[in-house]
């Protein structure tokens, strides 16, 4: 079967984890995978083709946590590694991006207040130089006020303020620019949610709050995204993209399409683009459980 993945890869997988989880310890061993595989989609005289475009990876540790994510391309052949640290209290502290051969691309630093709000974090380039500040504040509620985005010679060249509604729910995003040459520089991303507290609809405005791009998102009953549709205006006749989302008994996403639309013949036609499937396998004493 075509859209089927290729087991000598989940082997090959599942070894290097509990190889390096042997030699980490037991807090870094995964008891979870997760896998995706993405495949393009094309239609030749009316049937559609699929052809494996790349496959990811996610790895969890005992405590739930995600440890390292990877990206593999059609040929198996490795080619970004993500690895995060946590801190004695459960926040990442450290994320680490390298390359298929092992090279370090680029390093995020965060810290914490003693309350667990993220308040700052540090971009670094494979150097090791800093490239990019951020600090944030908080309410007395715990909500984040402000973030300030600060270059690598410490000058603060945009700020990103936030409000809320009485449900603690983020309703605004508004960055700015605070550089002299880019004073008109503006976005304002507003969300609106539904009574469950679903995000149902994201717009994103430039400059006074002029529509550039929207997002309406569609939910099951027990709360999980199914549907996502992004629109270039307000008309439904604006719609550009969207995804579709398949989940198991567990809530987890099966599979998901990746949809274009264009109108042909007057009338509205819906493309898929890519599929994507999802695995998951969790283990248990070096063992696969179900």
């Amino acid at each position: 079967m075509l859209l089927k993945r290729t087991a000598a890869v989940i082997l090959l997988l599942v070894v290097v984890a509990f190889l390096v989880s042997s030699v980490c310890g037991a807090n870094t061993r995964p008891i979870q995978l997760e896998l995706r595989y993405t495949y393009d989609i094309s239609e030749i005289f009316g049937e559609l083709k699929y052809e494996l475009r790349d496959i990811y990876v996610r790895e969890y540790n005992r405590k739930g946590n995600l440890i390292i994510e990877s990206s593999y391309d059609s040929e198996e052949r490795l080619e970004r590694n993500k690895v995060y640290e946590y801190d004695e209290n459960g926040n990442e502290d450290e994320v680490s991006l390298y390359d298929g051969g092992g090279n370090l691309l680029s390093r995020h630093v965060y810290k914490y207040d003693n309350q667990g709000n993220r308040i700052e974090e540090n971009l670094y380039e494979s150097s090791e130089t800093l490239q990019l500040k951020s600090i944030s504040t908080y309410g007395d509620h715990g909500d984040m006020l402000q973030t300030d985005y600060y270059r690598s010679d410490g000058k603060r060249f945009s700020v990103k303020t936030y409000e809320y509604d009485h449900k603690g729910n983020k309703t605004k995003e508004v960055t700015r620019s605070t550089l002299e040459d880019d004073v008109d520089y503006e976005r304002v991303d507003v969300y609106v949610y539904d009574d469950d507290g679903n995000m149902v609809e994201e717009a994103m405005c430039g400059l006074d709050e002029h529509l550039l791009l929207r997002w309406v998102y569609g939910y099951d009953e027990r709360g999980s995204k199914v549907k996502e549709t992004c629109y270039r205006g307000d008309s439904v006749d604006d719609i550009d993209y969207g995804y579709i989302y398949t989940r198991n008994a567990s809530g987890n996403v099966r599979e998901h399409v990746y949809y274009t639309y264009k109108f042909a013949f007057g009338e509205l036609q819906e493309i898929p683009e890519s599929k994507s499937i999802y695995e998951y396998h969790y283990f248990e004493n070096d063992a696969e459980t179900e």
